[in-house]
């Protein structure tokens, strides 16, 4: 006899235990023959049909119950008649009420099927669960997605994890990508935060509170994600070991670049902002000074006049004149200096070889007075950027070279290129009285001169910097120290409407750092 098969011996009333036992459960019983007349009831099922169990005997089930002269088409207790396996049903009747149905084929001692055994149990309020269960998942579903989180359930014990779909495709994976275990989560991990994540979540666990952990995750090109998880411990057992770790993870990636390019603007307001302080004193100094110079001479002038000493009255006006004229240079490159931060049509491409050329004879007055032989590099490249503002840096960067050279019996100026990891990198050499290391970041400072006997004001490689780091360059200056020559060196972002332009590195290049000297 098989283990789902009912065996009976006798009519069913002969077993007053086995009966007292049917009668004391709440699910309905039905002992029917093969005709599926009712040969027997329980209590619960004298009850649902409102009937004695006298009167059930003899009558069929389905006339009683469903008001049908025939048993339905999937009615199990048929099922089992006929097949002499169990059989199981579930049913909602026209009330709205949910009933589980599972029927038995009952056999003599011969093994013959001689009817069967109807076990029904209403499970209307099972179900009213079930689907309120299902309608706060898709509440919690709908909310995840809104919210754009995924969901995990992590088994310490078992190191299994449950991944929701989102989880995977947040990160570009398809749902069950890879096999749901702790394992894959580590791997998953940047190398950098695989320890500090794998630590902070055990010590949670171990103290059963609630995380937030920030970390990076490989996404399916192969690129890093910023993730923010958050956790909580949700059950343990009697020992009081976590059995469940559930939270959430988010894709906070735009959030962390917004925050890093906010960062950055605020260290650059913070250097502008220092840079406007220095601005504002060495100016104020440097424009002081002249006028000091015509206050002074101006009264030396008055006493020259009353004397009629037309010599000295002569050289007081020449002073005079000369505090004015530096005075002038002085607020004419401070405009310049303004001016600088406005790049003009970058999206032309030029010859930096002739702008070289044309920053050269700019400066033709200069170089020929003190004999500098100037070269320039034939693979000087095309360029996409301003070309005034970079004539500007050819002429500034010349003007300093011939300033600078001293008593060089040969003296000599190179344009030329060299390639670097960042890209093609712009030099202006020359063979002058060089730049000590301690002086080779400050020369690009605001009105800083090394030598303060030269003529200038001070602003011309801080012009020169301004230009480059506006095309999104950088500039340094390499030597060996005094007397050993400077090459000064700058690099050139390409703008985003030209991203492969011929020696223009990448959007936002700003080329190779500076030796450590620089």
């Amino acid at each position: 006899m098989k283990a789902d098969d009912m065996h009976v011996s006798g009519a069913p009333h002969e077993a007053p235990a086995t009966e007292a036992v049917l009668d004391s459960l709440l699910e309905h019983v039905l002992h029917l023959d093969s005709g599926m007349r009712i040969l027997w009831a329980n209590t619960a099922a004298c009850a649902s049909a409102g009937m004695a169990r006298e009167d059930l005997r003899g009558q069929r089930c389905h006339e009683i119950w469903a008001g049908s002269p025939l048993p339905c088409g999937d009615c199990p207790v048929v099922r089992a008649i006929r097949t002499g396996q169990p059989h199981d049903v579930e049913k909602t009747t026209p009330d709205g009420r949910a009933w589980y149905i599972r029927g038995y084929p009952l056999r003599d001692d011969a093994g013959r099927i001689r009817g069967g055994v109807e076990i029904t149990l209403e499970i209307t309020q099972r179900r009213q669960a079930e689907l309120a269960v299902r309608e706060k998942e898709e509440r919690l579903r709908l909310a995840l997605e809104a919210a754009n989180e995924g969901l995990w359930d992590f088994d310490p014990q078992t190191r299994e994890v449950f991944y929701s779909p989102r989880w995977f495709t947040m990160l570009g994976y398809e749902p069950d990508a890879f096999p749901q275990v702790y394992e894959t989560w580590l791997e998953l991990l940047h190398p950098e935060d695989r320890a500090v994540a794998e630590e902070r979540v055990w010590e949670h666990i171990q103290r059963r509170e609630s995380f937030n952990l920030v970390f990076r995750m490989r996404a399916a090109g192969g690129d890093y994600r910023w993730i923010l998880a958050k956790g909580d411990v949700m059950s343990c057992n009697a020992g009081g070991d976590t059995r469940r770790l559930v939270g959430t993870h988010v894709d906070i990636t735009d959030l962390k670049r917004a925050q890093e390019e906010r960062q950055a603007l605020v260290h650059e307001l913070e250097e502008k902002n220092a840079e406007l302080e220095r601005f504002l004193y060495a100016a104020s100094h440097d424009l002081k000074t002249p006028l000091v110079t015509i206050e002074g001479f101006l009264g030396l002038l008055e006493n020259d006049l009353d004397a009629g000493d037309p010599t000295r009255r002569r050289e007081d006006m020449r002073i005079i004149h000369e505090a004015t004229e530096r005075m002038k240079r002085l607020l004419d490159e401070v405009i310049e200096l303004s001016r600088a931060g406005r790049v003009i049509d970058p999206r032309a491409g030029i010859s930096l070889r002739e702008v070289a050329t044309e920053a050269v004879a700019q400066v033709a007055g200069p170089l020929r007075a003190r004999g500098v032989a100037v070269s320039i590099a034939p693979d000087l490249p095309i360029a996409y950027c301003d070309r005034v503002r970079l004539l500007e840096v050819f002429q500034n960067l010349v003007e300093n070279a011939v300033k600078y050279m001293g008593d060089q019996a040969d003296p000599r100026i190179e344009i030329g290129i060299r390639e670097s990891a960042g890209g093609p990198v712009i030099t202006v050499r020359d063979n002058g009285i060089g730049i000590e290391p301690r002086y080779q970041l400050k020369i690009f400072d605001l009105f800083d001169q090394l030598d303060p006997t030269q003529e200038g004001t001070g602003l011309g490689l801080a012009l020169v910097k301004r230009i480059v780091t506006v095309h999104g360059g950088r500039v340094w200056v390499e030597s060996e120290g005094p007397g050993r020559g400077a090459t000064f060196c700058f690099t050139l972002g390409a703008p985003p409407e030209a991203p492969d332009a011929p020696g223009g590195g990448e959007p936002g290049d700003t080329g190779p750092d500076p030796p450590a000297s620089a």
